[in-house]
């Protein structure tokens, strides 16, 4: 037998009997807000590091790159003789 109390005669249980739309809506909204901070958290967390990925790919060609550059014995007149034939 349900213990009556409640408005109209109504069980106690039956007052509150689940959300209500407000409380759904505020729940909702604040997934969204919290949703929205992580996901911009992990954004910021993750952009230095493709930035620092690219400078240690250029680093890369540069130190393959010089010593390939330097050991040839190439100077401005070699390089206007090829052009001007």
């Amino acid at each position: 037998m349900a213990v009556t109390g409640g408005r109209d005669g109504r069980p106690l249980w039956h007052e509150r009997s689940g959300f209500a739309l407000v409380e759904t809506a505020r729940a909702m909204v604040l997934l969204a807000i919290v949703i929205a901070g992580v996901l911009s958290a992990v954004s910021l967390a993750y952009s230095p590091g493709v930035a620092s990925e690219g400078l240690n790919v250029a680093r890369g060609v540069a130190t393959f790159t010089l010593p390939f550059i330097r050991s040839r014995h190439a100077t401005a007149a070699d390089s206007m003789r090829i052009h001007l034939g």
